[in-house]
């Protein structure tokens, strides 16, 4: 098996990503934390291990728990749902599922998936928030 690590860049990518996650005023961020809230979790207990553009309005995002679960999610931007414009930088989330632990795994090749890469960072990302 593989070994694989994600490099430092990517780390201070993603505290910076879950540190807006965590607070921002933004209807997609409330979204998310009220989200996690309904399902017993603190955005604390958090890290948006996956921030993905996928065109102009629209992101990919993965959620990794404290606790190990995973949650895949969309976000578009600038539109509402019936295709109406928004302030620019507005968004809603779209897609919202929790990802079965099966989900990640390691690739025939020994390299993490994607849902598996964002385990491993969150487990770094908070390892780093707590040695401060």
């Amino acid at each position: 098996m593989m070994k694989w690590q994600p490099n430092d860049d990517r780390i201070d990518f993603i505290v910076t990503k879950t540190a807006v996650m965590r607070t921002s005023t933004k209807p997609h961020w409330r979204d998310v934390r009220q989200r996690l809230q309904g399902l017993g979790m603190s955005s604390e207990d958090a890290v948006l291990a996956e921030w993905q553009p996928e065109g102009q309005h629209f992101m990919f995002g993965l959620i990794a728990s404290r606790d190990g679960r995973l949650f895949i999610f969309d976000a578009t931007f600038d539109y509402d749902a019936s295709g109406q414009p928004l302030a620019k930088g507005i968004g809603w989330i779209g897609r919202w599922r929790e990802l079965a632990a099966e989900e990640a795994h390691l690739t025939a090749a020994g390299y993490p998936n994607t849902y598996a890469q964002a385990a491993i960072i969150a487990r770094l990302v908070f390892e780093h928030e707590r040695e401060g």
